[in-house]
């Protein structure tokens, strides 16, 4: 509706998507993630909660053309 799209300096704006398979993710006993020194948030991987739109406003228009008498 307003034509907005996020900045691609926003972070968070996916989490960890520098490393999508978790390669570099740490687990404690539980599987709970630690915060490390690479992962300060103790986030991992999951695009499930970006809530904003990807393209900006689109706008179709079409004619159509009867060649038939």
């Amino acid at each position: 509706m307003f034509n907005w799209t996020p900045a691609a300096r926003i972070p968070f704006l996916i989490a960890r998507s520098n490393d999508p398979f978790d390669k570099n993710v740490t687990y404690d006993a539980n599987g709970q993630i630690l915060a490390t020194q690479d992962n300060p948030f103790a986030l991992s991987f999951d695009p499930n909660y970006v809530y904003a739109p990807n393209q900006g406003r689109r706008l179709f228009t079409g004619l159509r053309f009867n060649l038939n008498h």
